[in-house]
């Protein structure tokens, strides 16, 4: 299993520093966490229901009816790579451990952000990109995006931005 978060008790057991005393910037989940309202009850005690308007106010609210509702990012990350045939992947190194782990049946290339120009995208089959980067927060102008997106495309490939 991949390893998530700063393993923070470990690190405060092997460091002597109290955990209180440590901020975690390991994970997404924010301490500080936003003010959520509260919600009906309901909606903690059915599942969605196939014509319960989901699909209509996520396309409203995006701009477009291109899209899949999945139970969380997490499930649509794992599934991804069943949805294209074996073949090269580019991604960044380092990045979010649970995309080249979930195309390891795929031929994996992993580069750093400034060796990924033209000729590596001319070299892959699906750019693989989390933006901003997990870890370092390498992010991509739409432009470069775009450009690479046109290239994939031309020949069947394609480009694959987890902005999660």
């Amino acid at each position: 299993m991949l390893e998530h978060g700063g393993r923070l008790r470990e690190a405060a057991r092997r460091t002597g520093i109290a955990r209180a005393d440590w901020l975690d910037l390991s994970t997404g989940i924010n301490p500080h966490g936003y003010p959520v309202p509260s919600l009906a009850a309901e909606a903690w005690q059915r599942l969605p229901e196939v014509d319960d308007g989901l699909e209509a106010a996520a396309a409203a609210y995006y701009g477009s009816a291109e899209l899949l509702p999945v139970a969380g990012s997490q499930a649509a990350l794992q599934a991804l790579p069943a949805c294209f045939p074996p073949g090269r992947v580019l991604t960044l190194a380092p990045t979010y451990a649970e995309h080249p782990h979930a195309w390891r049946h795929h031929a994996v290339t992993a580069l750093p952000a400034a060796a990924l120009d033209d000729d590596a995208v001319d070299r892959t089959d699906t750019l693989l990109l989390v933006q901003p980067n997990n870890p370092d927060g390498q992010r991509f102008p739409r432009t470069r995006l775009l450009a690479w997106h046109a290239r994939l495309q031309a020949r069947g490939g394609r480009l694959i931005v987890d902005e999660a």
